[in-house]
């Protein structure tokens, strides 16, 4: 077979698609893609993670919740507000159940 033939058959490959050296090309581009996309998703997750990880460990959560808010005459815990009379009183029943079970045994 002559240059030019070779040349021709070349030619008329590389305009149909079938040209092997294209086939690689084509194939080991879209290996890279593939291999690009997968460790962008990677890097993404890792970002994610490491955000919610460094959040949970600045306290911020907690920092933005009230557990117990005290004032002058009350005590408000969540939804529930006990006046300081009544907290003497629960506080006073709790000790008198202690000692009577303590004594008696």
């Amino acid at each position: 077979m002559s240059a030019s033939t070779e040349r021709k058959n070349r030619q008329t490959a590389r305009s149909e698609g079938s040209y092997v050296k294209d086939i690689n090309a084509k194939k080991e581009a879209d290996k890279k893609k593939k291999q690009r996309t997968k460790w962008i998703i990677v890097g993404v997750a890792l970002v994610i993670f490491f955000a919610f990880a460094i959040y949970l460990n600045s306290g911020a959560l907690y920092r933005s919740l009230d557990a117990l808010t005290v004032k002058n005459t009350e005590v408000t815990v969540g939804d529930t507000t006990i006046s300081v009379g009544e907290r003497g009183f629960s506080w006073l029943s709790a000790t008198m159940y202690i000692i009577c079970s303590i004594s008696a045994l």
